[in-house]
């Protein structure tokens, strides 16, 4: 889900780049045509470069707040969460081990994460 917004995100990006690409065009016409000075074909553009990069900011903030809303409302444990709780069971069979060691086998086999090493 968290994919889905970082593509609407990067989308939003490459649209307003393009976009800018447009605008610049249309405004050096404009200039070309005498209808705009270059001065205020210039700060046209930067006017709208920066109102883009506002709004592209707000969107990405925006994006963050709803993901991280997100998170918290499933009931999935983070990685960091299932770090803490893997680290908690080893010291608990360490525990198990020192107090029966013929009973206990410590360790055995968990799932690995893609960015863990074995």
């Amino acid at each position: 889900m968290l994919e889905s917004f970082k593509n609407a995100f990067f989308a939003s990006l490459g649209m307003v780049a393009m976009t800018g690409e447009k605008l610049r065009a249309f405004v050096d016409e404009m200039v070309k045509r005498g209808d705009l000075t270059a001065e205020q074909g210039r700060k046209l553009v930067e006017e709208f470069l920066a109102r883009g990069q506002e709004e592209s900011k707000a969107f990405s903030e925006k994006v963050a707040a709803e993901a991280s809303n997100l998170m918290e409302k499933t009931p999935f444990a983070t990685r960091s969460q299932l770090r803490r709780l893997e680290e908690r069971v080893r010291a608990l069979e360490a525990r198990l081990v020192a107090s029966a060691p013929e009973e206990v086998e410590p360790g055995g086999s968990r799932p690995r994460f893609s960015d863990e090493e074995p």
